[in-house]
């Protein structure tokens, strides 16, 4: 599952720093049309995560991750031939439902893979496999776009990238067990559910500090860093690729270090230092 985590993250991080560029530059489109098919990636995953979650009470999280895999493998791959904006944003709904139930289904079945005293290891270690995924992803791609910056590039980034996912999903397919479901009580006989994590007031600062150094900051790092430097500084892609491999470092290394202390540390540590794909809300241009 890790060796999984790291290939999908590998696949994401080869376009996170360049999808901007690709869709204005390579593409045509304007920079702020660019910005709202970036968006709807992670609009659709929030829309989407919730009901993916009603999904795993009832069906196995094997069946419902390769789904998502493959669906994730669909939409990405797809962004290769986007060449018009409404293309490319139906490529983002089916690549944000893929990435909202696929993220859900993945969690549990690792889940319930391990013991309770494994979880805070597994959670860890699932964090360390997605960082250094994205920035090996990111250096490997920075000098492919320096070598040959053109659309067939671009092109085969998002194929491999889709590629990585159906690769996962066979990886689940073959080498993970299916589990069968838990006989849990309804949540409303357990007083949990949605309601019950409405009046945790710690979870609800987490998400507020996830919102506001994870979304908001993500973004603007991930998916503005790229194009300001290619339009305002001598920097060229292979160094952008560097420098994104940098930015979730810290937190990577503090993460393989407390993999015993817990699953509110290791939560803080990913808001604050975890500079994972969000949605911008606009780039302004050139």
């Amino acid at each position: 599952m890790r060796a999984g985590r790291w290939l999908g993250s590998f696949g994401t991080g080869l376009i996170l720093p360049f999808e901007i560029i690709y869709l204005h530059q390579a593409r045509g489109f304007p920079t702020a049309t660019a910005g709202l098919v970036l968006a709807a990636v992670m609009g659709t995953a929030a829309v989407v995560t919730p009901f993916s979650g009603a999904l795993l009470d009832r069906f196995r999280a094997k069946p419902i991750l390769i789904a998502g895999n493959l669906a994730n493998a669909l939409g990405y791959a797809g962004f290769a031939f986007a060449g018009r904006p409404w293309q490319a944003f139906i490529c983002s709904a089916v690549g944000g439902a893929g990435f909202g139930i696929a993220n859900t289904a993945n969690q549990v079945l690792s889940l319930t893979l391990i013991s309770p005293e494994q979880r805070a290891t597994s959670i860890a270690l699932r964090r360390v496999a997605g960082n250094l995924g994205l920035g090996s992803g990111a250096t490997a791609a920075g000098f492919i776009i320096a070598a040959a910056g053109n659309l067939r590039a671009f092109q085969a980034l998002y194929l491999f990238d889709g590629l990585t996912y159906a690769v996962f999903a066979l990886v689940v397919l073959a080498g993970i067990p299916n589990p069968r479901l838990a006989n849990a009580a309804p949540a409303g006989d357990r007083g949990t559910g949605f309601r019950a994590v409405a009046r945790d007031r710690l979870f609800l600062i987490l998400i507020a500090a996830n919102i506001v150094f994870v979304m908001a900051g993500g973004a603007l790092f991930t998916n503005i860093l790229a194009p300001f430097a290619k339009a305002h500084t001598p920097v060229g892609p292979g160094e952008i690729g560097v420098v994104v491999f940098s930015l979730p470092a810290p937190g990577t290394a503090v993460m393989s270090r407390s993999t015993h202390d817990g699953g509110v540390r290791y939560a803080l540590t990913c808001a604050v230092g975890d500079l994972s794909r969000r949605p911008p809300t606009g780039v302004a241009g050139r």
